[in-house]
């Protein structure tokens, strides 16, 4: 064959062809070359694709044509080691703060000029110190009584004065009793007050046309520059990527788009999760043609918990954002709503923070959706209620709230505490002092109680709520400390005073309910039986009376929403069924956490249970105790009268009950028939909004994958370092040669034949091993086709200079 196309190619001769396939093989070589040390500084630098391509070929050339891919990653691995050496005075690779300065100067990266290495070394400096917030003075004024709840404690005051003149007896028993009831009754009668608020309470005409929280009526063009931000802590990847998912796709149908930042500022320490973390997060950040950017950060350690997980943020990123709306790892926020807490943030110049309602969603067990349907039923109009009392003083939940960056910047420093927890120290639960810290700066602090789909997730079972429950105690009762801090508002002092005894309320019942077993018995006497009975029966109403009028107002406004008028009604009693079987099992548990925390015994903010399908331990150590209290109260007041027994019997029997009770209301079967049923149903689930239908979509999007988490570690310079760290700090026992000897035989094929070469418990084994850990690392980039994966790559959660 002479001509043709072929021909005028000249593949038809042996030698051109032979040339023609050679310098095909020689471009694949190089592309393959190129291709790995692109995904290796990917890996190790955020700096972007089109630098990583430019940097990838500067060191290409420098290497021999015939040089084989794995030459060219040790090539790169070593030009890296000596930037690093320069630039930061370490060999460590994985180092976030370097990592967070290459971010900061992404040109600079691999750049030799003594200029560039000084400028690199100031930044790494820089991220190497926890940025945080300036600790704002707490000292005690000389204010010596609070006022401004006075009808509540008038009604307490008339309760014990009422208690003391029926009884006679034992003057130094009958007035700590008397007293008791009147601290309690004023107590609970605030809910009272908040409820008939709710329901009936009416702002002004001008407040009103403002809708109450400095909302504005005309429409804005464009809308400041916002971060959402979402603080997680070994947190579930596929519950939080997932919902900033499905936020983000709502988001991104508004016009206002463009005005948006999504931040997930991981405080993770265990190298597995945050491996599937990273892995959630690029599978997010790589959906193409989207307007609104997700960035992922991760601290090397959670100095100052979530308070200083935010505080960094806000330190780093104030002259970026107006405003950062704070979410929980398992909140959820509707577009609409997200818009109108901006709006009216930005409409008003002295809101410095607007709280957005927290309703409850996607609870699975009887205990989880009993927290939820009685949220559902009473919670809005309790939160109106606080909303209308407190005004421009209001209250901060520590999550689903817009706030004003420049101002909580420089207001919102939490001081330390003196002397050592869980009394002193860092601050616990630091969003009521920050609410405190602002309104004291001369800015207001709202609740935006008419917005809707602002949800979190309540606990599965009464031994998650437990866990949680014990923290808060700790926080709250510090707040004590803080109430009689200078130059805070009436209110303020109020929120911090009464975040405090919603805990000591329950030893305070204990110590009540004690004194009245006790009475008969030291000789105190009822006077006038039928005054007794009605101050009784006024006590009752007093703590039933917000309850019934949420019921009425959902019977007569919103019962479709609860599945119909019967089923409201059931749910109503089965609620309140839970409720009464609860309430001595958290009272003993709530005295005990006083107790625990008053001897001296301190808790930490840890990882909290979210798993909608909830467990439960029969021997949970807590509840075992409580059940043995239950056996002894009940053997000795049947020893002492059976009467009395009798009476205290809705008291110790739910303790008897609290191992069974917690068992059976996260009974799988139980709930899912109590779903069937339609009882406890709440709005979400008579007619799920659509963000909620698109976080559920989006869950099996981001199913960790175990294979990928082990590749993830070997490759990720940051995650193998750490998890090397944590091997060597737990002195692992030397391995004899047989282990040696298969560790390395596993080696050998994992890196030949790829991570699924192995089973689930060979990759264990390599994972448990720090020297194979070291070597994977090294020789994984040079031997498997990493240009080909969707590998680890770092991002960074600072602006760039500009």
């Amino acid at each position: 064959m002479s001509g043709g196309t072929h021909g005028d190619r000249g593949l038809d001769s042996p030698r051109s062809f032979l040339e023609y396939a050679s310098s095909r093989a020689e471009e694949r070589a190089k592309n393959a070359k190129l291709g790995r040390v692109q995904a290796y500084l990917s890996a190790i630098a955020p700096i972007g694709a089109a630098r990583v391509r430019v940097r990838a070929a500067h060191l290409i050339q420098e290497l021999p044509e015939d040089a084989p891919p794995e030459d060219a990653v040790a090539l790169a691995q070593a030009r890296v080691g000596e930037f690093w050496e320069a630039a930061f005075g370490t060999s460590d690779t994985g180092d976030l703060a370097a990592r967070r300065a290459i971010a900061r100067k992404p040109d600079a990266f691999l750049d030799r000029d003594p200029q560039a290495l000084s400028e690199m070394r100031r930044l790494y400096e820089s991220f190497s110190v926890e940025a945080d917030l300036v600790p704002q003075p707490m000292a005690p004024s000389r204010l010596r009584a609070l006022v401004g709840i006075l009808p509540s404690w008038l009604l307490g005051a008339a309760a014990a004065t009422l208690l003391f003149s029926i009884t006679s007896g034992p003057i130094l028993h009958r007035i700590p009793w008397s007293v008791l009831l009147g601290i309690l009754l004023a107590l609970h009668s605030n809910a009272t007050t908040l409820a008939l608020l709710g329901v009936f309470g009416r702002v002004r005409r001008a407040q009103e046309k403002e809708r109450a929280d400095g909302s504005s009526a005309k429409e804005p063009l464009s809308l400041p520059d916002t971060a959402i931000v979402i603080p997680i802590y070994h947190e579930d990847p596929k519950r939080v990527f997932s919902s900033v998912g499905a936020m983000r796709d709502a988001l991104e149908r508004t016009p206002h788009a463009e005005s948006f930042t999504f931040y997930v500022l991981s405080d993770t320490q265990d190298p597995f999760v945050a491996a599937d973390e990273e892995r959630a997060w690029r599978r997010l950040a790589a959906v193409p043609r989207s307007v609104i950017p997700v960035y992922y950060r991760r601290r090397p350690s959670n100095t100052g918990k979530k308070a200083g997980n935010i505080a960094e943020f806000a330190v780093r990123n104030e002259q970026r954002f107006r405003y950062m709306i704070v979410l929980d790892a398992d909140s959820l926020i509707g577009p609409g709503t997200i818009l109108e807490l901006v709006k009216r943030i930005d409409s008003n110049s002295r809101l410095a923070l607007l709280q957005a309602p927290n309703d409850l969603r996607g609870g699975e067990t009887i205990y989880a959706r009993a927290l939820q349907f009685g949220h559902a039923l009473a919670g809005g109009i309790l939160l109106r209620g606080l909303s209308r009392w407190s005004g421009g003083n209001g209250n901060y939940f520590g999550h689903n709230a817009v706030i004003r960056l420049s101002a909580f910047v420089r207001s919102c420093g939490l001081p330390k505490l003196a002397g050592a927890p869980p009394l002193g120290g860092p601050i616990l639960s630091h969003d009521f002092v920050e609410a405190a810290l602002l309104c004291r700066s001369g800015h207001e602090v709202r609740f935006a109680h008419d917005l809707g789909e602002s949800y979190e997730e309540p606990p599965p079972s009464l031994e998650d709520y437990l866990t949680r429950d014990r923290r808060w105690c700790q926080g709250n009762l510090q707040h004590l400390r803080l109430v009689t801090a200078e130059g805070l508002t009436t209110l303020s002092r109020i929120h911090l005073l009464y975040g405090a005894l919603a805990y000591l309320a329950s030893p305070l019942w204990f110590a009540f309910l004690i004194l009245g077993a006790l009475s008969p018995f030291v000789g105190v006497t009822i006077d006038d039986p039928r005054l007794a009975l009605a101050l009784t029966l006024g006590a009752f109403g007093l703590l039933l009376f917000p309850r019934v009028i949420a019921t009425l107002h959902a019977i007569f406004t919103r019962r479709k929403e609860f599945g119909g008028l019967l089923r409201l009604l059931s749910s109503v009693g089965i609620e309140f069924l839970v409720s009464v079987l609860l309430a001595p099992i958290m009272m003993f548990a709530q005295s005990q956490f006083v107790f625990e925390i008053l001897s001296g015994r301190t808790v930490s903010w840890g990882t909290q249970s979210r798993d909608g399908s909830g467990s439960s331990n029969l021997f949970d150590p807590r509840l075992m105790i409580i059940f043995f209290s239950g056996i002894v109260s009940g053997v000795l007041l049947m020893w002492s009268s059976e009467l009395l027994a009798l009476l205290l019997a809705p008291i110790w029997i739910p303790w008897v009950l609290a191992p069974l009770l917690s068992r059976l209301l996260t009974h799988q079967g139980l709930s899912r028939a109590f779903r069937r049923l339609g009882l406890l149903r709440v709005g979400t689930e008579t007619a799920p909004p659509p963000i909620i239908q698109s976080a559920e979509r989006l869950r099996d999007y981001f199913h960790p994958d175990e294979t990928s988490r082990f590749r993830d570690i070997v490759l990720d310079p940051a995650l193998n370092a750490r998890r090397r760290q944590d091997l060597e700090a737990s002195s692992p026992r030397e391995l004899t040669s047989e282990e040696r000897a298969l560790i390395e035989k596993l080696e050998e094929r994992v890196l030949s034949r790829g991570p699924a070469a192995l089973s689930s418990e060979e990759r264990a084994l390599l994972l448990n091993d720090a020297q194979a850990l070291a070597r994977l690392h090294r020789e994984g980039w040079k031997r498997w086709p990493v240009e080909s994966w969707d590998l680890p790559r770092p991002m960074h959660a600072e602006s760039r200079e500009r």
